[in-house]
């Protein structure tokens, strides 16, 4: 805070800026990673620190930037000491990491499955370290294509004290949906168009099973104790889950993409997704699993508030749902469906995907239009108002990214251009 004052930046500018998208993702899947387990905790706690990478690539130059920076912010800036006091603390990255951690690591990671966890958990750690460094290399060379996000931007009508109502909250996230960047295209919206090969096509394919929610719903359940809101949430866990009307959803995907393409379940979830779609469930999880209910049901199925939604359009489908729902997937349309046809046109029997949209056609809209009614239930209060709004305004930010290297990934496969 003292850096930033130096600066002429006040708390409330802070409060007001949103990272951007893969800052939020690292963030909440560190936590996630925190909150998880001892052996994911420690590895992006401790095994992720500067100090331990720095002994194991045996190379300082990725970290060289961090020391005599305070120096560097001294004379290029006239501050004081005391004003950056802050980035004193990072010239040493030894500093925190002095015990033998490597050792340590060992002691309590004797069988296969602790080594997995602790394996996985550090290589997704990197994978997002690395994403938001580069992100923010492009932010200091002006080349961040993700627009900067100041909400509520100056001057601002919205009342965001005490004083603020559940309505006026409803039109300000309303307002926030309508500022949103608006993509040119969309990954499901490549593959309609015809443009994508057939190995896009799988890549979209193995990219979407890991939107599986099923623990993430459960999560979410233990904390809310009654009303209509837990009835819906607890719903949505049996049809996800396949304890009622269908079986579980992802079985159903990862049976299309077994018999329609030959990948099968172990390749599925041996495949490392993009390191977008990792953060975006990491996200997922951290709010579901571990925040207030009034977090967790910011972060799941909602997508634009009911006044806003007319505005929006098409755009308000993949607002909190993804490209799927953009695209309109989501929606009952006459003859046949155009999801289909594009699977079809690869090659690919496109029955069990068709089946699986169907399905989420008749549920997820209804959950949709019906999620905002169960909001007042859950956030009653002004404090709850407040985190709810930061917790549905981050998880969309945090998802952006999600899509957009999903279609640059598809059009490398493709040999498409932009």
């Amino acid at each position: 805070m003292r850096f930033a004052e130096a600066l002429g930046v006040s708390f409330s500018e802070l409060e007001q800026h949103y990272p951007c998208p893969e800052t939020l993702q690292a963030k909440y899947a560190r936590l996630q990673f925190q909150f998880d387990t001892f052996s994911a905790g420690f590895s992006v706690t401790v095994l992720g620190a500067e100090g331990v990478l720095v002994d194991v690539v045996r190379d300082e130059r990725p970290w060289l930037g961090q020391r005599g920076i305070a120096e560097y912010m001294k004379r290029a800036f006239g501050l004081s000491d005391d004003a950056v006091a802050y980035w004193r603390a990072y010239e040493d990255f030894r500093s925190f990491a002095c015990e033998p951690v490597w050792e340590i690591a060992a002691e309590f990671a004797r069988d296969g499955s602790e080594q997995q966890t602790i394996q996985s958990a550090l290589h997704h750690w990197l994978l997002l370290y690395g994403n938001m460094h580069r992100a923010w290399a492009e932010i200091v060379r002006g080349e961040c294509t993700f627009p900067e996000i100041v909400w509520p931007p100056p001057p601002s009508r919205f009342q965001t004290g005490v004083q603020q109502t559940h309505e006026e909250m409803d039109e300000e996230l309303g307002e926030f949906c309508l500022a949103l960047p608006q993509p040119e295209e969309t990954a499901f919206g490549f593959l309609l168009a015809g443009k994508a090969t057939l190995l896009a096509a799988k890549e979209l394919i193995k990219d979407f099973i890991h939107m599986d929610a099923t623990r993430n719903i459960a999560g979410q359940c233990s904390r809310i104790a009654h009303g209509r809101a837990l009835r819906a949430i607890s719903q949505a866990f049996a049809t996800e889950s396949g304890g009622y009307s269908t079986r579980n959803h992802m079985e159903i995907w990862a049976d299309f993409a077994e018999r329609a393409c030959g990948i099968t379940r172990r390749e599925l979830f041996e495949w490392l997704p993009l390191t977008e779609t990792l953060g975006s469930g990491y996200v997922t999880k951290w709010f579901l699993l571990h925040c207030p209910a009034e977090e967790a049901i910011a972060a799941f199925h909602l997508g634009p508030p009911p006044a806003a939604k007319a505005k929006l359009g098409k755009r308000a489908l993949g607002i909190g749902q993804g490209g799927a729902a953009g695209e309109g997937l989501l929606e009952a349309r006459p003859g046949r469906h155009p999801l289909t046809v594009a699977f079809e046109q690869l090659g690919l029997d496109a029955d069990l995907a068709d089946y699986f949209f169907r399905l989420h056609r008749e549920i997820e809209p209804l959950e949709q239009e019906e999620g905002w009614e169960y909001v007042p239930e859950v956030v009653r209060t002004h404090e709850q108002r407040q985190r709810f709004k930061r917790a549905y305004i981050e998880k969309i930010l945090a998802e952006s990214r999600k899509d957009e290297a999903l279609l640059r990934r598809m059009k490398q496969l493709s040999g498409a251009s932009g």
